[in-house]
């Protein structure tokens, strides 16, 4: 697979994760707040949400996507 390839198909990961997030009632307000990268064959998420609910949400919506490699959450509640 050529780097623009893998880069193709990891812009098309980004895209169904965020495609899920803004179509899930509870996440679709803050999806802006949540950067989606894929680094080394994972999806890293970084960001802010209000509370630690929504960040549990994240990983089954990311499942959602069909998304199956790693995940690394690090998005913060709001204090």
């Amino acid at each position: 697979m050529t780097v623009i390839e893998c880069a193709k198909r990891q812009q098309r990961t980004c895209d169904r994760i965020r495609t899920v997030f803004e179509s899930d009632e509870s996440l679709r307000k803050h999806a802006n707040q949540i950067a989606i990268e894929v680094e080394h064959a994972r999806v890293v998420l970084r960001g802010e949400l209000p509370s630690g609910r929504l960040i549990n949400q994240l990983i089954p919506a990311i499942r959602r996507a069909g998304v199956l490699c790693q995940v690394a959450v690090q998005v913060k509640a709001a204090a």
